[in-house]
């Protein structure tokens, strides 16, 4: 067995949760990484970030290599990092004999990947520009399953980890969602759309005569989700105080993980500051 590494750096206006729902939400992968996958699902999803999930590959080298099946186990944890949350993903081949709900093999050949499997992002700095640096790391020890050359192998896995490489680094790098904005332009526009409001003395007071009228800003067309988070985030940090709570929702919960990401994220800022 051969063990593949890749590194890539790219930078995106995603950060932490948001990026790792893209980097593997199937339809989403499948929209730029065609050149190495064919099609991928979620059959199962378990407690503490755990799915089982099915892909195929792409035939490589002209169809020398024909597609090939996996079915693995696939783990999110979080990684705090000095630029900020970043991820660990894990992948690792499971069979029937381990878990009653593996299906039987198709008519592709089953390929296996091997324990110690799995990807790494981590921001390398602060955001800059509404923009943040990531790393992502990949490493790779699996089997094809069949009969493939050693030679034509190692073409084969080199040309798919670099296809991959730069297709990620193409889309995220160039992803623009319908309205983005950092939370300095979050603030401007919803200050904008306030002209001629006058200011009161009082910060409590302010705050909630902003929160009111914030809701119903955010109910409109106007609002994207990085925008109703970031007013979600400042707002409980302002009534509540740092979140408390000891366990993240699965990523099977998107909406409900993205609100408690945004929270912890700005632990430690005082109500007043908030």
């Amino acid at each position: 067995r051969r063990l593949w590494k890749s590194r890539v750096l790219l930078r995106t206006c995603l950060q932490g949760t948001e990026f790792q729902k893209m980097l593997f939400d199937w339809p989403t992968r499948l929209s730029w990484d065609s050149r190495t996958l064919k099609a991928g699902s979620t059959l199962q999803t378990f407690d503490d970030g755990i799915d089982l999930v099915q892909y195929f590959t792409s035939p490589q080298a002209g169809g020398a290599v024909s597609s090939r099946e996996f079915l693995d186990l696939r783990g999110h944890r979080e990684q705090l990092h000095e630029g900020g949350e970043g991820f660990l993903v894990t992948f690792v081949s499971v069979s029937s004999a381990q878990l009653s709900t593996v299906p039987a093999p198709q008519r592709e050949v089953r390929g296996r990947v091997h324990p110690g499997s799995g990807m790494r992002g981590r921001p390398l700095g602060p955001r800059e520009g509404g923009t943040t640096l990531w790393e992502v790391i990949l490493v790779d020890d699996r089997e094809l399953g069949g009969w493939v050359p050693t030679g034509l192998l190692a073409s084969v896995m080199s040309i798919a980890h670099f296809a991959f490489c730069k297709s990620m680094r193409e889309y995220f790098s160039n992803y623009k969602p319908d309205v983005a904005y950092a939370d300095s332009d979050v603030a401007d526009s919803f200050l904008a759309s306030r002209r001629g409001s006058k200011p009161r003395a009082n910060l409590e007071a302010q705050f909630n005569d902003s929160a009111k009228a914030a809701a119903s800003w955010a109910g409109g067309k106007r609002s994207t989700a990085q925008e109703k988070l970031s007013l979600y985030k400042w707002y409980k940090q302002a009534t509540v105080g740092d979140h408390t709570g000891s366990k993240a929702p699965g990523f099977h919960q998107p909406k409900e993980r993205a609100k408690w990401d945004a929270w912890k994220g700005v632990a430690g800022t005082s109500k007043d500051e908030a």
